[in-house]
């Protein structure tokens, strides 16, 4: 069931969630926002289910519960291995995706508890907010202005060395352990398009790699070709 077609369904007499007002605030901004580059994959339509690798239960379960983080949380940081995965299964309480970044990147907008209206990162590798109280206006008009990057430096410390986070990335593993033609199960981010673009002209070699987007050829002159699935 679709975001809005559970609001649908629920009794029009009953009290209202506390929840509502930020999903329809997230509705409007949608429907204003829709064709803007607001992160590398754009927009998320709130008409659409299993959004993540992370959102897949019911939103009649997870928007009553409290949004469970305060502050940035990276799962390899928890020496608990029991911890983490209770972290892990714990994000998709109290919020809803947004926007697609590529590599298992999203942005949630909170929708309950004291961090209700801002908007977080959310990863393979962990949660984090981006800036104080970031809010829906103030996260467009920074995206717009940075060229979506702006949140580069929230995890640029994340792991053992500087950038591990983006050198982490299946497809720059791939790439530097001599592969030319792989697939990845996740869209690729725009870090490593960049990355893969500038190996195959510094190496004079075209990489042909496949992901949910299609296949991409990386030319050795810079120009990248997508192929549509």
């Amino acid at each position: 069931m679709g975001l809005f077609d559970y609001f649908k369904k629920k009794d029009p007499s009953s009290s209202k969630p506390v929840y509502l007002d930020t999903v329809a605030q997230y509705r409007q901004f949608y429907d204003a926002n829709q064709s803007q580059p607001l992160a590398f994959y754009g927009l998320i339509p709130y008409t659409e289910n299993n959004s993540t690798p992370f959102h897949t239960a019911p939103y009649e379960q997870t928007l009553l519960v409290d949004f469970p983080f305060d502050t940035a949380c990276v799962w390899e940081d928890i020496d608990d291995e029991q911890v983490a995965e209770e972290k892990i299964n714990a994000v998709l309480y109290g919020n809803i995706p947004i926007a697609r970044e590529g590599c298992g990147m999203y942005w949630i907008l909170i929708t309950t508890g004291r961090h209700q209206g801002e908007v977080w990162l959310l990863t393979d590798s962990g949660i984090t907010p981006v800036a104080e109280n970031l809010r829906l206006d103030a996260w467009k008009e920074q995206q717009v202005k940075s060229g979506n990057t702006f949140w580069y430096p929230a995890v640029k410390h994340w792991g053992p060395i500087e950038n591990a986070f983006f050198l982490s990335h299946a497809p720059k593993k791939m790439a530097a352990s001599g592969n030319d033609i792989f697939g990845t199960t996740s869209s690729m981010c725009r870090s490593c398009l960049d990355y893969l673009s500038r190996c195959a002209v510094k190496h004079q070699k075209e990489f042909f790699v496949t992901d949910p987007e299609g296949t991409r050829i990386f030319g050795t002159d810079g120009n990248i070709e997508l192929i549509k699935n």
